[in-house]
């Protein structure tokens, strides 16, 4: 490869629709966490937050689950 070519175009395409959607999986994520840390900030002990879950029999349950009990804590949102 000639080094004062510039790279291809689908390349550069690729590169930044990877970039992009690996920064919102991990701004989507951290603010999720932030959820469930104000939860149990606010009381909830038992708060968490979970990638994926899924019943026994392997059906999905949830994909991006906070789980918290909403009269326990204050201003915090339900899912």
């Amino acid at each position: 490869m000639n080094p004062t070519k510039p790279p291809h175009r689908r390349r550069v395409v690729i590169s930044y629709a990877l970039s992009v959607a690996a920064a919102l999986f991990i701004m989507l994520n951290w603010h999720e966490m932030g959820d469930t840390a104000f939860a149990r900030l606010f009381g909830d002990a038992y708060a968490s937050y979970a990638l994926y879950k899924s019943h026994p029999g392997g059906r999905l349950a949830c994909n991006r689950c906070n789980v918290y009990d909403g009269g326990a804590g204050g201003f915090v949102k339900m899912r």
